[in-house]
């Protein structure tokens, strides 16, 4: 029998046969009625007095108290027939199968939280042993599944077992992730597929806001469940938490000179709607090196800066940290900082560096004019034909000039050195400049790679002519060390080749242009890195450049400028791949690689090459903190933190939620975890004993209007 009132259904339909005894007082009223008695008039007044008793008023009351009979009689048969009520409706043949239920707990970070002293995740245990306890033994089947950044089940499929899912709540710790609902309810979808009988999926989470907001693209089917499944939140605790978070930890430069004063950086974030003061202290090796109190105001982020210096070369640990409070999880920010002696620097060339008047001659004495250890960068060339990424990996900067047609590896190393945040100065002067930015462009697919695209060369010295550089359009952020008496001097550089242009990208920044307005100098960003583009050659066929001293100055400058946008590493977040590219020396090659977790633990790893480079690669980063990989002599390491989409408390709304998720297949319930009884009414909730409540009320009512007009 189909559900009925389409929420209220009966476990014993066949006693409705019963709802027949209704007719009982029915049929007695009726014989009531037709009842003929003699009566004695002994006075006219009694006569009256017996026509009273006939009136409407008496045939009202008898009517009334009819009613009251037969509803009595209906609602003791209605609960001798087992109603039950439910929030979405459910086959009755249905009743009385096992239920397959799945436990989704929320083990992102922000379930770390505590409220009034007590973690979040405790209570979130607590309301999953009372959604067991709604379950039958032996009948209901058990899932559950961990909503990590990586979701995973308990166990491979759900099971009768209840004290074993018993077993496994006691274990159950957040992670200090963040929660990937998508994949976690999609994980509890291939739990409940295969079982045959109503299915339920219980999420309990602390609803964060932006764990939530736009789950599921506004539609249950989206979730991609089993028809018919009821999804029932619990939400876990009931206020917004306050939070100070830190994130962003970041050096200036990446890479410090040794004994060179640098800066260490860390952005705060007060997420409430309250001020508040708080103290950040940083440590390079565990060693401190200053504290700073800051004043956030609600809702701002505050950047905070140490200044330092580190005495020798290599990986050194630095850690941001802030006194507890309800999350503790984001009150620490790591970050590795590798210092070094000289700053590496890449020339790209096919000419012989050793020739004068070559472009790699004049860029390798120009960036390192002493030729010794005393030059802050160390310089090293490379021919064109062997350029790939793990050629140019370490080096700060990569300068490239007068190369033939360069090769897939090449151009492809140039893309992600790019994206990792390299700085690389291009000149246009001889050999394959069109054919190489060509296929840079083409090799480009998420933006804009070129500042502009050079089209036919220009060739001044066949009419005898030059051009020089325009004394209008200097852009002083970047050559700010260049005074009046020097800008003069570089604008009486003859350039004898040049390139036409086409129309300048919309990202693009002139930063030197020709007398005749065409660009000299131009930049453009390309990921976290920057590609400068320049429409000239320091070889002496190019122009006279190479030979004055300005040219010393400009390199340099123009070095500083790429080398700002560099950063250490893409940041890795908890819960995400780990991806450290290693570099072993001859030595050790015959030991293996070990990587090390934040708590000293062997993990797991799988060596990889990409780009002609190696990579370790570590799935799931599991904690914040610092991961080494050794080999002998050797060591990397590389920071993780928490995701600071992690650290903001606030809650996405009931009703929000509600009409996020409205529609599809499936039932959505936001269960109140404060409300008593059952967490989970896979049956339906009992009513016979409202029913028979009403009939006791119906015979009280019966009798106390018989009393009262008898009166």
């Amino acid at each position: 029998m189909a559900s009925i009132l389409a929420a209220l259904s009966f476990l014993s339909p066949w006693m409705l046969v019963g709802a027949s005894l209704a007719a009982l007082p029915i049929v007695a009223h009726i014989l009531g009625r037709g009842a003929r008695r003699r009566i004695v008039f002994p006075t006219i007044r009694m006569l009256s007095e017996s026509v009273a008793s006939t009136s409407k008023l008496y045939r009202l009351r008898r009517w009334l108290l009819l009613a009251l009979r037969c509803l009595a009689v209906f609602l003791i048969v209605v609960a001798f027939a087992r109603p039950r009520w439910f929030h979405h409706p459910v086959p009755t043949e249905d009743l009385e199968r096992g239920a397959g239920v799945v436990l989704l707990l929320d083990a992102s970070a922000s379930m770390n939280q505590e409220v009034e002293g007590t973690p979040l995740f405790h209570a979130a245990r607590a309301l999953a042993e009372r959604v067991l306890d709604s379950l039958r033994l032996g009948e209901d089947r058990v899932g559950l599944i961990y909503a990590a950044a990586v979701p995973t089940a308990a166990l491979p499929e759900m099971t009768l077992d209840h004290e074993a899912i018993r077993r496994e709540l006691k274990l159950f710790r957040p992670t200090a992730q963040r929660g990937n609902f998508m994949a976690a309810i999609a994980r509890a979808s291939d739990l409940l597929r295969p079982h045959n009988g109503p299915r339920r999926l219980v999420i309990l989470s602390d609803m964060q806001d932006r764990n939530w907001r736009g789950i599921g693209s506004g539609d249950l089917s989206g979730l991609s469940l089993p028809e018919g499944t009821a999804v029932i939140i619990i939400p876990v605790g009931d206020t917004d938490g306050t939070n100070i978070a830190m994130s962003r930890s970041r050096s200036i430069p990446a890479r410090p000179l040794v004994n060179q004063t640098f800066q260490l950086q860390v952005q705060v974030t007060n997420y409430s709607p309250q001020a508040s003061e708080v103290v950040v202290e940083a440590t390079v090796d565990d060693v401190s090196v200053g504290q700073r109190n800051v004043m956030l105001q609600p809702w701002v982020s505050s950047e905070v800066s140490f200044e330092t210096t580190i005495d020798r070369p290599g990986a050194h640990k630095v850690t941001f940290s802030i006194a507890q409070d309800k999350l503790a999880a984001d009150n620490r920010a790591f970050l590795n900082v590798e210092a070094v002696n000289r700053l590496a620097v890449a020339v790209v060339s096919d000419d012989n560096p050793h020739e004068p008047g070559t472009s790699g001659y004049f860029l390798l004495r120009a960036l390192a004019p002493r030729g010794d250890m005393g030059d802050e960068l160390a310089v090293y060339h490379i021919e064109g034909a062997a350029l790939d990424f793990g050629r140019i990996a370490d080096a700060e900067a990569v300068f490239i000039s007068d190369v033939g047609r360069l090769g897939e590896p090449a151009i492809s190393g140039l893309r992600m050195y790019l994206h990792r945040g390299g700085g690389v100065m291009f000149f246009c002067g001889d050999g394959a400049v069109r054919e190489n930015l060509e296929a840079l462009r083409q090799a480009e697919t998420k933006s804009e790679i070129l500042p502009w695209v050079p089209q036919a060369p220009r060739n001044l010295t066949a009419i005898g002519g030059f051009i020089r550089l325009s004394e209008q359009q200097w852009d002083t952020d970047i050559l700010t060390g260049f005074d009046e008496q020097s800008r003069e001097a570089l604008c009486r550089v003859r350039f004898f080749r040049t390139f036409s242009t086409d129309t300048p990208s919309t990202g693009a920044r002139n930063i030197l242009s020709f007398v005749d307005g065409s660009p000299a100098v131009s930049s453009q960003s390309v990921g976290s890195g920057k590609l400068i583009l320049c429409n000239f050659s320091p070889s002496l066929e190019g122009s006279e450049l190479g030979k004055y001293g300005g040219f010393v100055a400009m390199t340099h400058a123009f070095f500083h400028h790429i080398r700002s946008a560099r950063q250490e590493e893409t940041e890795t977040f908890a819960g995400s791949d780990l991806l450290v590219r290693v570099r072993g020396s001859a030595a050790d090659a015959s030991q293996p690689w070990t990587a090390l977790g934040p708590d000293g633990r062997v993990l797991p790893f799988e060596l990889t090459e990409q780009v002609a480079a190696q990579f370790v690669h570590i799935r799931e980063a599991h904690s914040p903190g610092f991961y080494e990989i050794r080999r002998g002599g050797t060591m990397e390491r590389r920071a993780v933190n928490v995701n600071p989409l992690e650290s903001d408390l606030r809650r996405i709304s009931p009703k929000v939620l509600q009409q996020q998720l409205a529609g599809g297949s499936s039932a959505l319930t936001i269960h109140d975890s404060r409300q008593v009884g059952p967490a989970l009414e896979i049956r339906g909730q009992p009513m016979w004993h409202l029913f028979f409540l009403v009939a006791m009320a119906a015979l009280a009512l019966e009798l106390g209007l018989l009393c009262i007009w008898k009166q």
